[in-house]
């Protein structure tokens, strides 16, 4: 095929055009880091470097270096010590915890305002779970790595999580999720399988269910009765100030809005958002036609690609509320105790079998699963996910509906979205016992200890991240 152009001018014109169509986000001069973890998910990072991110670098004449991980914590130093003036960006090549490595190194740099506010982060799914490529639409690693090499950056929000520790508060960065009974189980399970990929997760599910899982102190002692119960913790959680705002009666969802109709609608909406009121949760409803709005975001579907809801819920989230500022990203939480305003405590005096904080719907690359359906990257709320002590048969009965992505249907299964969470542990460890293991938090796949409070708050738009286009 021949593009003739009549005139002269034209060619430098169109030059110009396509020059800086196929320039990446970050610019020409800027490097891309590619960073390997070798060993994640089924060992395949390499691979699925050469194959297909690396060559399409070449192609489109990139610059990039390359750095592979050799021991635990390798990503955050990496993070740490790159120069922005010869970075643009990142590409990790692995799974969700690579990902969380990366972000927390930028964090503790001491430029990190401006480290967030230029590296873009992409994702090249080779875990074993891969949840927040899957969950910014890109499944296939051919729709991530063309996000990458054409340096398209989202904002995207972060879960900022304030460990209270008896030498002072720690605070880290996680992107997907936190969890505690049930999944945070499976993970511990699921360390010695590593070999087997993503199964492991359904192998340790099947031993946490079948094998006593649900020990109120103690993790994999089969303590746990018939009852499928975690009754070592107190939760509370702060509603998002969209839906406090969102009063009025469920108006169910609106699918016949129109894309003029939603543009018109951000800066009331949002004006409303901001209006004083005397108490978060007795705040006056939205007016109808806003309602309708926000409720037809937030029940659009799946986050994706062109994603709608993403899209506009940042635009409010980020010029209306309380900005994120990279340089107070690491300063501690305040601990939210029992009975303060606003606040809502979780009904847990049988236990739960599952507490989940979600940032990211957690799509698996390897199926269709979806566990949170109507959860955004760039919504500016997390999701909340309580299921209750039940007897394991009943849990069993929720967990399957995951396959066809009607477990929350489910009534024993309560939602929320909260901008806030704290956890606050009421088991007292015995220092007679150093053995004895507890339960655990889950975050983003790694294990925490679960012995001090801890507290969850969203960092609104605080990430970039290298996924495709929104709907503009």
């Amino acid at each position: 095929f021949t593009f003739r152009i009549p005139f002269v001018s034209g060619v430098a014109k169109w030059e110009e055009i396509l020059t800086d169509w196929t320039t990446p986000q970050y610019g020409r001069e800027k490097e891309l880091l590619v960073v390997i973890n070798p060993i994640g998910g089924r060992k395949r990072a390499n691979k699925m470097f050469r194959e297909i991110l690396q060559p399409m670098l070449d192609r489109a004449h990139r610059k990039y270096s390359v750095v592979q991980t050799d021991h635990p914590g390798h990503a955050g130093e990496i993070a740490r010590s790159i120069d922005l003036e010869k970075i643009g960006a990142i590409a990790a090549v692995g799974g969700d915890g690579l990902v969380y490595e990366l972000v927390n190194g930028m964090a503790e740099r001491p430029d990190a305002s401006e480290a967030f506010a230029i590296l873009g982060i992409g994702q090249l799914p080779a875990g074993s779970h891969n949840s927040l490529a899957a969950s910014g639409g890109m499944r296939q690693p051919l729709t991530a790595a063309t996000a990458i090499v054409n340096g398209w950056m989202r904002p995207v929000d972060v879960m900022k999580i304030t460990r209270y520790l008896p030498e002072g508060p720690q605070v880290t960065l996680a992107l997907c999720g936190l969890n505690y009974g049930f999944i945070a189980e499976v993970n511990v399970r699921s360390e010695n399988k590593r070999f087997l990929g993503p199964t492991r997760y359904i192998f340790a599910g099947a031993q946490t269910v079948f094998r006593g899982g649900g020990d109120p102190s103690e993790v994999g002692h089969g303590k746990g009765g018939f009852s499928l119960a975690y009754t070592g913790m107190k939760c509370r959680y702060l509603r998002s100030k969209i839906d406090r705002r969102l009063a009025a009666p469920s108006l169910g969802c609106h699918k016949t809005t129109s894309a003029p109709e939603i543009s018109n609608l951000v800066g009331p909406v949002a004006s409303e958002l901001t209006a004083e009121s005397s108490s978060p949760e007795t705040s006056e409803p939205l007016p109808t036609a806003e309602s309708k709005m926000l409720r037809w975001l937030q029940d659009v579907g799946p986050c994706g690609t062109s994603c709608m809801a993403c899209s506009v819920l940042h635009k409010i989230t980020t010029k209306y509320l309380e900005k994120s500022d990279g340089h107070k990203m690491l300063d501690p939480s305040p601990i939210v105790k029992a009975g303060e305003e606003g606040w809502v405590e979780v009904d847990d005096q049988k236990g739960v079998s599952l507490l989940s904080l979600t940032n990211v719907a957690v799509r698996n690359t390897e199926d269709r699963t979806v566990w949170m359906q109507n959860a955004h990257l760039a919504s500016g709320y997390m999701e909340l996910v309580i299921i209750p002590a039940v007897d394991r048969f009943t849990f069993t009965q929720i967990v399957a509906k995951v396959t066809d992505n009607k477990h929350l249907e489910d009534p024993r299964v309560t939602t929320e979205r909260v901008t806030s969470v704290v956890f606050e542990p009421t088991i007292k460890r015995d220092a007679s016992h150093p053995d004895r293991r507890y339960a655990e938090f889950g975050i983003d796949g790694e294990l925490i200890d679960s012995a001090s409070p801890l507290r969850a708050d969203l960092l609104p738009g605080a990430l970039l991240l290298m996924a495709p286009a929104w709907a503009e």
